[in-house]
């Protein structure tokens, strides 16, 4: 007996009546002939269990039993469909097309008929939405059950927020709708061009996915309540208002007048948060003033110095605009690289959450560890701006030999990846003197502009020197960030033990991730532990996004506005725990007051530093006492990533 036969049987001990060839050759999606060779398998199979199917000219065909054989056979047939493990979907595609037919398709969804037409068992479909419903729990939902037939309660917006996090992280449901959406996508791209929106393509599914999930709610009958007055003055400011509106219509298929404010609303606030137009009613002085401020608060922490960096401002005004849309608005982004930007970027990672402090508290935000990374990937572009060779020009009027004599002492103050090229004075007369790095010149150069070092044909001691402290001026930044502020280790090494104190705690035993902070928080100062914001801080960052690292150790952090004593508590585990995807053996609680991160930024680039090393993170992992920790922590580390 095949599961479609055994779907049959359950179907009919669920009637408990009369049923036609014809319905359940529609409900299987097969003929009536098949039907019938399937009546006669079932028969022979009831022959056995003191059951048996009766047919009736005119009204169709029962499954005859009493009510304690009834539901053996319910049991039994269960059993069977999950032996032959034939399901056609994998738990996690079991519950994304669950969350099709609950949000998209149905308002209400029968699980016995869900399971007997797509051939899956009526247990395994109950275990998914059990998980489901943790899932629904956490955006304030729930399942409402009744008999077997269950609908999701919850308001309205709530809902479309759910939908809309649930399509980025599974691609499962919009490939379900793959036709529907491409429709939607024409109808973007054209009112785009109609209104001169400019739509970057990243984004582009975002919007479709809204414009969907609202069109399919909207067409159940299920609608959005309406929406405060002062937000939608608000919205009614930008442009984008007016883009959403006709859109909606057009998606919807209904007149611009007879579209709900609140259903606009929505999109346009959809429209803002992945950013495709320039929003001028926010970028007045005060936001640009805090984005300049949070450039200046990284220069800070990592004493690289990006205030001058005009591209790297406005890559900035544009993502954080739609950014604060998104997180004020519950709508996430999808970053498939983010562990990669971890990994690769580990210490301008970490200094970017330090920085973010600036945008938390400006527009009453908190950042994830996906924006954080966003954030991130803007600075390491600025990064290998900074980081790129120079160019050291040599203006010499001399033979040949002598323009090489003095080449040759250069290259000896200067690096390998550096470039000097030689000119005659005409010669750099032709140049743009603004993207000139550093001009030596062995003749005088009046009519020069800009400042350059005079040298004889045999360098002195002054002039190498000169040479040099000019040198480390136009390579400050990039020598900062590639080596990671190497010539403070003494420093940065004794502000580490500061902090550390006696809070060193090792092979400690606990069993999974909330264990283990409860148990490092309470080893915090009195003075921390005082404040119940302290505590929560630190859970409310891992909710924000894992604080673990591929290597091996998580980095929890405390909210600085919270912290009333600065310090660090390090603790290695008596066996590695699952830390949302890597398996952790160290933990560092990072405790620092908001008064107190300028005096202590050396020391947490040096803690950051050295955390994308595995090697490094193992050994800390395998000390046996104090003494061979601290040894361990500051050893030289192999450095698998900058």
């Amino acid at each position: 007996m095949n599961i479609r036969q055994m779907n049959i049987m359950q179907y009919l001990l669920r009637q408990q009546k009369y049923v036609s060839a014809q319905k359940l050759a529609k409900v299987f999606s097969v003929s009536k002939k098949t039907i019938y060779t399937d009546f006669e398998i079932i028969q022979t199979f009831l022959v056995s269990k003191n059951a048996y199917l009766e047919k009736v000219p005119s009204l169709g065909t029962r499954l005859v039993a009493d009510k304690q054989v009834c539901s053996q056979l319910i049991v039994e047939i269960e059993q069977k469909k999950n032996d032959l493990g034939r399901e056609k979907w994998s738990p996690e595609e079991r519950e994304e097309n669950l969350v099709s037919a609950l949000f998209l398709e149905h308002n209400e969804l029968d699980i016995l008929d869900w399971s007997i037409e797509h051939y899956i068992s009526e247990s395994s479909v109950k275990r998914s939405l059990e998980k489901l419903e943790h899932k629904l729990h956490r955006e304030k939902l729930m399942l409402a059950k009744k008999g077997d037939k269950v609908r999701v309660v919850g308001d309205e917006a709530d809902i479309r927020i759910f939908l809309r996090n649930y399509l980025v992280s599974s691609q499962q449901i919009a490939n379900i709708h793959k036709s529907d959406q491409a429709e939607i996508l024409a109808k973007v791209r054209h009112f785009s061009k109609a209104y001169h929106f400019q739509i970057n393509e990243q984004y582009e599914p975002y919007l479709v996915w809204d414009l969907w999930i609202a069109k399919t709610r909207y067409q159940s009958q299920s609608f959005l309540k309406e929406t405060n007055p002062k937000i939608l003055d608000n919205l009614k400011l930008y442009e984008s208002y007016l883009f959403a509106s006709e859109l909606l219509a057009s998606v919807l298929k209904v007149e611009i007048s007879s579209l709900p404010e609140a259903e606009i609303a929505a999109l346009t606030r959809s429209l803002l948060s992945v950013g495709y137009e320039m929003l001028r009613p926010l970028t007045d002085e005060k936001f640009e003033t805090t984005v300049h401020a949070f450039i200046a608060m990284v220069s800070e922490l990592i004493d690289v110095d990006f205030s001058d960096d005009e591209h790297l401002y406005q890559m900035l005004l544009n993502h954080i605009q739609p950014m604060v849309f998104r997180l004020r608005n519950r709508i996430h982004l999808s970053n498939l690289i983010t562990e990669e930007i971890k990994q690769q970027y580990s210490v301008l990672y970490h200094v970017v959450w330090l920085a973010v402090k600036v945008l938390n508290d400006y527009f009453g935000i908190e950042l994830t560890d996906v924006e954080v990374a966003f954030l991130t990937m803007h600075f390491a572009i600025a990064v290998e701006k900074k980081s790129q060779p120079s160019t050291i020009y040599i203006v010499c009027q001399h033979g040949v030999a002598t323009s090489e004599l003095i080449v040759s002492q250069l290259r000896k103050l200067f690096s390998s990846d550096d470039k000097i090229v030689k000119l005659t004075p005409a010669e750099l007369v032709e140049l743009d003197v603004d993207s000139l790095d550093l001009v030596i010149s062995s003749v005088d150069l009046p009519d020069y502009p800009k400042d350059y070092i005079h040298v004889g044909t045999v360098l002195t001691d002054i002039q190498r020197r000169e040479i040099q402290q000019s040198y480390l001026k136009i390579t400050k930044s990039s020598r900062k960030i590639l080596r990671l502020l190497e010539n403070n280790e003494v420093y940065s090494q004794s502000l580490v033990n500061h902090l550390l104190a006696r809070t060193i705690y090792l092979h400690q035993k606990v069993d999974n991730v909330s264990e283990c902070l409860d148990k490092i928080i309470q080893l915090s100062h009195p003075a921390n532990l005082a404040d119940k914001h302290y505590t929560d801080s630190i859970y409310q960052r891992e909710e924000l996004g894992i604080t673990s690292t591929y290597t091996g150790i998580a980095l929890p952090h405390a909210n600085p506005e919270f912290v009333h004593h600065s310090q660090l508590i390090m603790m290695t585990l008596d066996k590695p725990i699952l830390w949302g995807v890597n398996f952790v053996k160290v933990v560092l609680l990072i405790a620092i007051e908001e008064r107190d991160l300028e005096t202590y930024k050396e020391a947490l680039i040096e803690i950051y530093s050295r955390v994308d090393s595995a090697s490094y993170i193992e050994q800390l992992g395998q000390a046996q006492t104090l003494e061979e920790f601290k040894k361990s922590l500051f050893a030289p580390a192999t450095f698998d990533t900058i």
